[in-house]
């Protein structure tokens, strides 16, 4: 071809066909072509962008628009030829907008390419575009969809758009949709819209219509309002990535669903349930309705200095880690936690610790990953490590969170507090994992918090040396009851679903799509707060009952006064230092609590035959560990000392138990005394809780009613009032069938009957998590055990 014109007929990703001077086509592959910035191919893609941006500002017909919406094909988007135009003969026009810029055309007229000025070609708009496009639309989008619900009944068994409003316009144009309903799919629907009057844009008649637009220009797309419930439904509550829900609703219809379905729905849902969200929110600011950050238990009603503390558990999760390399989505702020001024549960920056972590001053923390610094050398190639976080320890209540940028430091915690001490006051008590390292570092840094209670919860005060038990232990604090403080556990095992959308998604749409997993099962536990009250009040009565049994033959304040001789005694042993013989011991006593706490549950809850099971292999498993720990510490202690069986370990008197257990004592029920103590302290905080629910299922009711009469009271209401009066009727009927369901399980706490005993359906809400937190993935690994057990069923312990 030297020496001759040349031409370019087709370009594509893949290749480059070109027609010489001679006529004669060749196709060059691009994997022969370097693809750097610099390389022609990436040049000419590039001056084709800016050489077709002026043509998408063309005058629009009514049918035939250029938008952004429209699906991008490079392969065809670069067919500019239909007939051979040879570019000797091929003359530009200097009156068409394109042709006066000469800058954008230099590579093309240097490289020999020619692109016909007359062509139009679908060129696509940038990210930051679109989303500048989405929040100039968004409010305007959420008042039409309650203008819809109140001009028109939600009708689920048509394929047909209901009549949409006018505008007194002229220049209504006919749009083709293609619109998603319940029953199925129908393509080419007929849209009228106004290009002159926003309040008649195409989003917006969609909109009216109870169809989500896809796109916030000219869709060409719209989903009917209950398909997208439904869509959210299935990602939070099935917990299914929007993918996946894509590849089903394609499968069921692959012949009428758009080939682009996939990528519309990862963007559209999003901005779906971001409007559902401030829609909540406007409908609470609005007309003055209970505060949706308030647990019905043990918020409600107000926390003085005479009042037991509002309980605060603390824990960090780095699943719910994401990559640096992920496109940052900052610029798409309508996904923004803080857009809208809504109540969000994420904290902006850390409160810099004025003690630093050091998990190695003592012998009792040294065994947590989590502040050993192990977890900063996930660092690299991490745009944050996890997420650290705060529920009512009692309810599991979601309260505030923050994103991990390293490892978690005590920076996370006091920052938490920090925001709870200014939206509930400072009469609350924390418990966290690592409470006794944390204590001294917010007194230094938050000195108005530094007389709070705090405690190690349950599962994980096993890890801590006995004279960090005297101090920490919930089981031996007032005020505590019979709280475990493992509340986060079950809020961690909910959100495994979502670590592969939010490693992968930009941090707006990170958090959104956490808070609105936290929303669901915070409404999870608010529609079962009776039968997780009437549970536990089960449970409680009877561990007083056994307590109480044991207790009989002894005096309980001669007993307390012993009690504060054996803990002083005890906080007056030095604690063991760092070795292998003390390391080798602690593993024991560590692998024997654990193994009793399995045993409690067995013995005390009372629970049903299905997880009686899975606590039995529980069981094993603990003792498998027991037999391993014991086993290194009999090899270090050497051939020339005793050794010990499993059964001497675990008898109930057995010296070890005594020599590393807080609770055991060679002659005194101590045990017995605190778990009689928290008992009944439980059975008084739950009666408190049971009124406080009722008490708020009926302000609830009251304010709902008063809202719905202050629209009534209107003579005349806008089309939006008319769609908030359809919510809040609806909003309204629910909370009555919540508070009299409420009422019917808590009535017997009012009435001082006798409680029933719990079964295995009401176990299974307080049990959900203790699963995770009993077993242990690492120990089962390492341990040989009969293949016909069946261990399908245990899960690992949440990673640190």
């Amino acid at each position: 071809m030297k020496g001759k014109r040349s031409i370019a007929k087709h370009v594509s990703r893949s290749s480059i066909t070109v027609l010489s001077g001679k006529r004669s086509r060749k196709v060059f592959k691009t994997k022969k072509i370097k693809a750097t910035s610099g390389s022609p191919l990436r040049q000419f893609h590039a001056a084709l962008r800016q050489d077709a941006s002026p043509l998408t500002s063309a005058s629009p017909q009514s049918n035939e628009r250029v938008t952004s919406s429209t699906s991008y094909n490079e392969e065809s988007a670069y067919d500019f030829f239909d007939d051979y135009v040879d570019c000797d003969d091929y003359e530009p026009n200097t009156d068409e907008p394109h042709a006066a810029s000469s800058n954008n055309n230099s590579f093309l007229r240097n490289n020999h390419y020619s692109i016909p000025s007359s062509q139009q070609y679908h060129v696509p708009r940038s990210k930051n575009s679109s989303n500048d496009d989405w929040a100039k639309l968004f409010p305007d989008l959420w008042k039409a969809y309650l203008r819809g619900l109140g001009l028109y009944t939600v009708d689920l068994t048509k394929l047909e758009l209901i009549r949409t409003r006018k505008c007194s316009c002229d220049t209504m144009d006919t749009n083709k949709v293609i619109c998603i309903f319940k029953c199925g799919i129908k393509r080419d629907i007929s849209v009228l819209s106004c290009n002159i009057c926003e309040n008649f844009s195409l989003p917006i008649v969609l909109m009216e219509s109870h169809m989500f637009p896809c796109s916030p220009k000219l869709p060409e797309v719209a989903i009917h309002i209950a398909v997208m419930d439904n869509y959210f439904l299935q990602q939070y509550i099935q917990r299914q990535a929007i993918t996946n829900i894509a590849k089903l609703v394609q499968n069921e219809s692959p012949r009428t669903v758009p080939k682009s379905f996939k990528t519309q729905l990862n963007r559209v849902l999003p901005i779906y349930s971001k409007m559902k969200l401030v829609i909540e929110h406007h409908l609470e600011q609005s007309y003055d309705l209970i505060s949706s950050d308030i647990c019905p238990a043990c918020m409600f009603e107000t926390h003085d200095e005479n009042s037991s503390p509002l309980l605060v558990a603390l824990d960090g999760n780095f699943s719910l880690r994401r990559l640096k390399s992920v496109p940052d989505d900052s610029g798409h702020y309508l996904l923004n936690p803080e857009y809208h001024n809504l109540k969000n549960y994420w904290v902006a920056k850390p409160i810099i610790a004025k003690t630093r972590t050091n998990s190695r001053s003592t012998q009792s923390c040294a065994s947590f990953k989590a502040l050993s610094g192990q977890q900063k050398k996930m660092k690299g190639g991490l745009d944050k490590t996890g997420v650290f976080g705060s529920t009512c320890a009692r309810h599991g209540f979601p309260l505030f969170f923050i994103s991990m940028t390293t490892g978690e430091t005590f920076d996370y915690p006091i920052s938490i507090l920090n925001r709870i001490k200014q939206r509930y006051g400072t009469n609350i008590g924390v418990l966290y994992d690592v409470a006794c390292k944390l204590k001294p570092s917010l007194e230094q840094t938050l000195p108005e918090l530094k007389d709070i209670p705090m405690a190690v919860s349950v599962w994980h005060a096993y890890n801590h040396v006995p004279q960090c038990q005297i101090d920490f232990h919930p089981r031996l604090l007032p005020n505590y009851g019979m709280t475990d403080g493992e509340w986060l556990e079950r809020l961690w095992s909910y959100t495994k679903p979502f670590v592969p959308q939010t490693k992968y998604s930009g941090p707006n749409h990170r958090k959104l799509t956490l808070t609105c997993a936290f929303n669901t099962f915070k409404k999870e536990k608010i529609t079962n707060i009776g039968k997780t009250l009437k549970a536990k009040y089960a449970r409680a009565a009877v561990i007083k009952e056994e307590a109480s049994k044991k207790l009989e033959n002894y005096n309980m304040e001669r007993l307390g006064e012993l009690w504060k001789e054996f803990k002083e005694e005890k906080r007056s042993q030095p604690i063991p230092q760092l070795g292998t013989y003390n390391q080798a011991k602690e593993n024991l006593r560590q692998a024997v609590a654990k193994y009793d706490w399995t045993l409690e549950i067995l013995h005390v809850q009372k629970i049903g035959i299905r997880r009686a099971e899975q606590y039995s292999r529980q069981l094993k498993v603990a003792r498998a560990r027991v037999e391993k720990e014991l086993k290194a510490y009999n090899d270090i202690r050497g051939e020339d000392t005793e050794h010990m069986s499993v059964a001497d370990i675990l008898a109930e008197n057995s010296t070890f138990r005594m020599e590393c257990n807080v609770f055991h004592h060679e002659i005194y029920p101590f045990e017995q005394y605190h778990n009689y103590q928290r008992a009944d302290e439980e059975l008084k905080i739950l009666k408190n809780e049971a009124k406080s629910v009722l008490n708020f299922g009926a302000k609830a009711v009251h304010l709902l009613k008063s809202a719905l009469n202050l629209l009534n009271e209107k003579q005349t209401k806008t089309s939006q009032e008319e769609g908030e009066a359809l919510l809040l009727s609806k909003k309204l009927n629910d909370t009555e069938e919540w508070w009299y369901t409420q009422f019917q399980m808590l009535n017997n706490f009012l009435t001082d009957s006798e409680p029933q005993i719990s079964t295995e359906e009401d176990n299974d809400n307080i049990e959900d998590g203790i699963a995770d937190i009993i077993g242990d993935g690492n120990i089962i690994n390492n341990i040989e055990i009969d293949s016909d057990d069946d261990f399908t069923d245990l899960t690992a312990t949440q990673a640190e």
